[in-house]
């Protein structure tokens, strides 16, 4: 059962600070004490950062970053070709057993990981530990939680990045797009809209920029995510 004052609560809630601490109420609440969120927008783009919200202890966050952690993350992994909740176990971090002893001895042996699966083409995690099992009510509760909280951050902080931001084109861009991603080569563009190559050209360089992008590939790939263009 969902949780309708975090529903509520998070709704109303308009900043990082306030969403921290409706997340720490809630999590309390089934003895947990630290928990941590992630994400990366697909790598179509020429460059973005991960966007990480934690709710560790800062000492742990700063020896995580510091050996990079995040590209051996074994809970990173599974977030992305998974939907189903996972606990931590010596298993699941068999790849990466220093991650796992470190983690331990920082003090949080167990926790379980919420992947996530955006509307946008995006794939996040959300995870939840601590010195203590969580229990199957908690991760219950929790796993019907996350879409929500997953919004919230959407809304607030990851919409300022590039990736997210829908690209303000002409008209004369936006029919030049779609008749690239029907799959028009650029002379056949340049007759159907009686313009010359040199313009087509031009059109495809200012789409790359828009889009952060470095091939027209990628311009399409992300205007299908954005639902710019329908296919």
């Amino acid at each position: 059962m969902i949780n309708i004052n975090f529903m509520q609560d998070l709704a109303s809630a308009t900043s990082m600070e306030q969403v921290k601490k409706i997340i720490l109420k809630n999590i309390n609440f089934f003895d947990i004490n630290d928990f941590n969120y992630g994400t990366k927008p697909p790598s179509i783009v020429t460059k973005q950062d991960l966007y990480i919200f934690s709710g560790c202890p800062d000492s742990w966050m700063d020896h995580y970053k510091k050996n990079q952690y995040h590209n051996v993350d074994a809970t990173i992994l599974y977030s992305i070709k998974n939907i189903q909740p996972v606990e931590w176990s010596d298993e699941l971090f068999k790849d990466c057993p220093q991650l796992r002893k470190d983690s331990i001895d920082a003090g949080i042996p167990h926790g379980i990981t919420f992947p996530i699966h955006g509307a946008h083409g995006e794939k996040a995690l959300f995870a939840v530990a601590g010195n203590k099992k969580v229990s199957f009510e908690a991760m219950l509760h929790l796993n019907a939680m996350v879409p929500f909280l997953h919004h919230k951050i959407y809304e607030l902080e990851l919409t300022k990045q590039d990736y997210f931001q829908t690209p303000k084109l002409t008209p004369r861009e936006s029919e030049f797009l779609k008749w690239l991603a029907i799959g028009k080569t650029m002379e056949e563009i340049s007759i159907i809209m009686n313009i010359s190559y040199r313009t087509c050209v031009d059109y495809s360089e200012k789409l790359k920029k828009k889009f952060n992008c470095v091939s027209k590939n990628q311009i399409i790939s992300l205007a299908i995510m954005k639902n710019m263009i329908t296919l």
